[in-house]
């Protein structure tokens, strides 16, 4: 399973940005068998830029929430306690909140492996162990 990051989203719902081609190309080529993985807080993130950004924003968030292939889980309260201890041991790294959450939910259900082009949640990532692939500068 591999987490996507809203970043790698919005980049493949919208192709008038420059990064849309590299990550549709990557995202289109998975394996069917492979599974996808999101936060509640990345679909939130993913909805608020279509719904403000993209004249089909309805159809694109109904098209993004109703994806077969992407397991959503919400956060819990022990996610938001471990992503303050994430926020501690990474201060001044340049991730926030979300990004920590994020860890705290990837390391709960066991997901090793993040797409992301947020250079500063790669960094945090990987020195947390988790493998990084950047969809838009490994095309």
């Amino acid at each position: 399973m591999i987490c996507i990051d809203a970043n790698v989203w919005v980049y493949y719902f919208d192709a008038t940005l420059p990064e849309h081609t590299a990550v549709a190309e990557r995202m289109d080529a998975l394996d069917s068998d492979v599974s996808l993985f999101v936060t509640s807080v990345l679909q939130m993130e993913v909805v608020h830029y279509l719904a403000n950004q993209q004249s089909e924003s309805e159809q694109l968030v109904d098209q993004f929430l109703a994806l077969d292939d992407v397991t959503a889980v919400p956060l819990t309260t022990a996610d938001v306690r471990q992503a303050g201890a994430i926020l501690h041991e990474y201060a001044n790294s340049g991730i926030g909140g979300r990004d920590a959450s994020v860890l705290a939910a990837m390391d709960r259900c066991g997901i090793d492996t993040l797409w992301t082009h947020d250079k500063a949640f790669q960094t945090v990532a990987r020195e947390s162990g988790i493998a990084v692939v950047d969809p838009v500068e490994e095309n």
